[in-house]
C-alpha cells in the first residue's frame, strides 16, 4: 500500500488502455474512477469529491486532453486540490510543452510500466496530501490572523479611549505625550507573545517573518530604554542567522532601521528603528485602532 492513496480518474478512450489503467492502480491501493468520454469524466469528477489525482490520455474521444483538465479545474469547488498526469502514444514536441504550460505532475508516453505508473501515481497522491495540509494550515493562519487582528483593535481602541479621558481630566493635554503614551502601551508586548505563541503551534515555515518580528522587538526594546545588537536581532528574528542577516540588510534598504556604532565597544553595533520605521509602526498600530 502507499504511503498516501486518493481516488485517481483515469480518462483514456482506448478500452483495453483503460481497464489495464486502472486494474494496476486498484491493485496498487487506489481507489479508481473510469471514464471513456470528456462529459463522463466530468461528471465522475463533480460527483465524487474524493477524486485526487487526473490521469488522462491528451486526446480523448477528439477532446484535447489538457481542455478535459480545465474544464476539472472550472468544476472543482473551492479550495479543492488536484494532481494530473498525461499519458501519450503520440509523442509530439508541443504535447510536453503544453503539459509544462499546465504544471501537469507527470508527462509520460506510452506504452508505460505499470510500476512506473503506480510510482508517478503515488508521488502525485503524496504531493496531493501536502498540498492540502498546507492549505488547511493557511486557512486557519487567515482564520488565526482575523480574530487576532479583531482582538487587537478592540485593545488599541480601548487604551486609546482610556488615555483620552485621562488627558481630559487634567484639562488641555500635549499630543505628542498622547502619542508616546500610546505607543508605550501593551500592544507591542502583546504582538510580540501572540507571535510567539503562534510560533509554537504551527509550522514555522507557514509564518516566517523575521521582518515583521525585528521590527518590533526594536520597538519593544526602545519603549523600555534598551538597545539591541545585531546578534540579539537575528536571534529575535526567529530564523537562521544567515537570513536574518539578509533581512537586517533589506529593513537597512527600505530606510526602515539603522546602524549605530557601540561607543564603549567599536567592534559592537546596535541596531535601532529609523525615523521612517517609527512613523511606519505609528501609522500601523493607527490603522489598527481604528479598523
Amino acid at each position: 500500500m502507499p504511503a498516501y492513496t486518493s481516488a485517481v480518474l483515469v480518462v483514456d478512450d482506448d478500452s483495453r488502455s483503460l481497464n489495464r489503467t486502472a486494474e494496476a492502480l486498484d491493485h496498487a491501493g487506489h481507489t479508481v474512477y473510469a471514464a471513456s468520454h470528456p462529459s463522463q469524466a466530468v461528471e465522475l469528477f463533480i460527483k465524487q469529491s474524493d477524486i485526487g489525482v487526473i490521469v488522462t490520455e491528451t486526446s480523448v474521444s477528439g477532446t484535447d486532453g489538457f481542455a478535459i483538465l480545465r474544464k476539472l479545474a472550472l468544476h472543482a469547488e473551492p479550495g479543492r486540490r488536484f494532481k494530473t498526469i498525461i499519458h501519450t502514444s503520440c509523442r509530439v514536441f508541443s504535447y510536453a510543452v503544453k503539459a509544462i504550460e499546465h504544471q501537469v505532475d507527470a508527462f509520460l508516453c506510452k506504452p508505460v510500466a505499470p510500476d512506473e505508473l503506480i510510482r508517478r501515481v503515488d508521488a502525485a497522491a503524496i504531493k496531493l496530501k501536502q498540498a492540502q495540509e498546507l492549505y488547511g494550515w493557511s486557512m486557519m493562519a487567515a482564520r488565526m490572523y482575523s480574530e487576532i487582528h479583531h482582538s487587537f483593535s478592540e485593545m488599541f481602541r480601548r487604551n486609546y479611549s482610556d488615555e483620552r479621558r485621562e488627558t481630559s481630566a487634567f484639562g488641555q493635554g500635549d499630543q505628542s505625550q498622547i502619542a508616546l503614551s500610546y505607543e508605550r502601551s501593551r500592544g507591542v508586548e502583546e504582538l510580540l507573545k501572540a507571535a510567539r505563541l503562534r510560533a509554537k503551534i504551527f509550522p514555522e515555515e507557514c509564518f516566517a517573518d523575521p521582518c515583521w518580528n525585528m521590527l518590533l522587538d526594536l520597538w519593544e526594546a526602545e519603549t523600555k530604554g534598551g538597545r539591541v545588537s545585531v546578534s540579539s536581532l537575528c536571534i529575535a528574528s526567529g530564523v537562521p542567522q544567515s537570513t536574518a542577516l539578509r533581512r537586517i540588510a533589506d529593513l537597512e534598504r527600505c530606510g526602515l532601521v539603522r546602524r549605530i556604532k557601540d561607543p564603549a565597544d567599536g567592534r559592537r553595533v546596535f541596531i535601532e528603528l529609523s525615523d521612517a520605521g517609527h512613523s511606519r509602526i505609528r501609522e500601523y498600530v493607527s490603522l489598527l485602532k481604528a479598523a
